[in-house]
């Protein structure tokens, strides 16, 4: 990259071609034009494992930026996924996060997110990369995977995950947030007096949390057709 940028440079001598104007519009060209493909090209000839490296960084790098179609994302998963093992953990944990974002920020609504989200999980745990580097997770990590797999119905797998991963919560909310699961998985069973129970205990410190608790207790009160509550 650093070859082609110095002769690009030198090279732009064309006074009626309206040229870029800085350093980092140069190499954002270089990074979305052709010839960025054939310097590809010619890192796998010398090196098979860079180039799936440095490819990576390529597809992610389009995944999150041109967000208005999923064909970018689905070209960086598609080459992730048949890829990853030939990288460093780092690496695999790297371009998870990368996927994750790029799943979120994608703006076609074509894109089924939740499916995406649920693909992934079943990567994470099949890589071991549900637990940060020290094997925990705190309760902003834990609480979005029961989203998904609520907006999913997939009630086994949400109490598989809660069973498994609960023992690995070590922050201030740990118990607020086991109380939480719980009551998901009762109102998934249909026992809406046994959810609204442990919400009433729940006490959470972070606002995002408590928003969350808040909009769930309302959720249950429908089910209950207590529309007092509501007031």
């Amino acid at each position: 990259i650093i070859i082609y940028f110095n002769s690009y440079s030198l090279s732009q001598n064309d006074k009626n071609t309206k040229q870029p104007t800085n350093s980092a519009e140069i190499i954002l060209n270089l990074i979305l034009g052709d010839e960025f493909n054939k310097i590809l090209s010619g890192i796998k000839e010398r090196s098979e494992i860079k180039y799936i490296l440095l490819n990576s960084y390529y597809l992610s790098y389009k995944a999150l930026t041109i967000t208005k179609d999923k064909g970018n994302y689905f070209s960086f998963k598609r080459f992730f996924y048949e890829n990853y093992n030939y990288m460093p953990h780092s690496i695999i944990r790297d371009m998870d996060v990368v996927i994750e974002n790029s799943i979120l920020f994608n703006k076609d609504n074509s894109l089924d997110k939740n499916k995406e989200f649920f693909e992934n999980y079943q990567f994470k745990v099949k890589n071991n990369l549900i637990l940060d580097e020290n094997n925990q997770l705190n309760s902003v990590q834990f609480i979005p995977w029961l989203g998904i797999f609520f907006e999913e119905n997939n009630q086994a797998e949400l109490e598989k995950f809660v069973i498994h991963y609960k023992e690995y919560l070590v922050d201030r909310d740990r118990e607020a947030t086991i109380l939480f699961a719980e009551a998901i998985i009762y109102y998934m069973r249909s026992e809406y007096k046994k959810s609204l129970g442990l919400i009433s205990k729940i006490k959470y410190t972070l606002f995002a949390l408590k928003n969350a608790v808040k909009k769930f207790s309302l959720m249950i009160l429908y089910e209950l057709n207590d529309y007092e509550a509501f007031l």
